[in-house]
C-alpha cells in the first residue's frame, strides 16, 4: 500500500515557514530574528568580529494608514522590506518585528563607519518615493545601532539597547540614525 503524503508535507512546511515569518512581508519574525541574533552573536564571539544590530522604525507610519488606509499601509511595508532586502548582502539578516518596525543584522562589517554608511544607504533607499494608489509617499526611518560586543553579549540586551537608541534618534527629530 502506497499513500501520496506530498500535501500533508507541504501543509508542515507551510506551518513551520508561517511560525517563523511575518505573513505581510515575508520577512523572518521576531522568534526568528532571535534565533538568528543568537547564531551570529556565538559565531561572531568565535571570530573575535563585530557585528551590528540596526532597529529601525518608519517616521509617522501611522499617518499612511489614517490617510490610506490599512492596505495601502501594508502595501508601503512590503515595499519597505523589499528595500530593506535588497540594500543588504546576502550573509545580512533582515526581519519585520511588528508594525513598521524592522530589524538588520549586519556581520562581517569593520567598524563603526562601515555600519553608519551601510545604515545612510539604508535610510536612503528607505527615503526614497514609493507611489501607492498614486499617491507618493516619502518616510524616513529613525535607526538605533547596537555593536556586537561593545553594547551586549545577549541577543536580548543587543536588541534592547539598537531600540533605546532608536528612541532616542526618534526623540532627536526623527528621521536619523544613532549608536547606542
Amino acid at each position: 500500500i502506497m499513500r501520496d503524503i506530498t500535501a500533508r508535507r507541504e501543509e508542515q512546511e507551510h506551518a513551520r515557514f508561517l511560525a517563523q515569518h511575518d505573513t505581510l512581508t515575508q520577512l523572518p519574525n521576531r522568534r526568528h530574528l532571535m534565533r538568528q541574533l543568537a547564531r551570529e552573536a556565538v559565531e561572531a564571539e568565535q571570530r573575535q568580529a563585530r557585528m551590528a544590530v540596526l532597529f529601525i522604525d518608519l517616521d509617522h507610519f501611522k499617518t499612511v494608514n489614517d490617510s490610506l488606509g490599512h492596505e495601502a499601509g501594508d502595501r508601503l511595508l512590503c515595499e519597505m522590506a523589499r528595500r530593506l532586502q535588497e540594500g543588504v548582502k546576502a550573509t545580512d539578516f533582515v526581519a519585520r518585528v511588528g508594525g513598521d518596525q524592522f530589524v538588520v543584522l549586519l556581520n562581517k562589517r569593520r567598524g563603526r563607519a562601515a555600519v553608519a554608511a551601510m545604515a545612510d544607504a539604508l535610510g536612503e533607499r528607505m527615503q526614497a518615493v514609493c507611489v501607492i494608489d498614486g499617491t507618493r509617499l516619502s518616510l524616513s526611518p529613525s535607526m538605533g545601532i547596537s555593536i556586537f560586543p561593545d553594547d551586549g553579549f545577549s541577543p536580548d540586551e543587543l536588541l534592547r539597547r539598537a531600540d533605546d537608541a532608536m528612541q532616542q534618534a526618534k526623540e532627536s527629530g526623527r528621521g536619523t540614525r544613532l549608536f547606542y
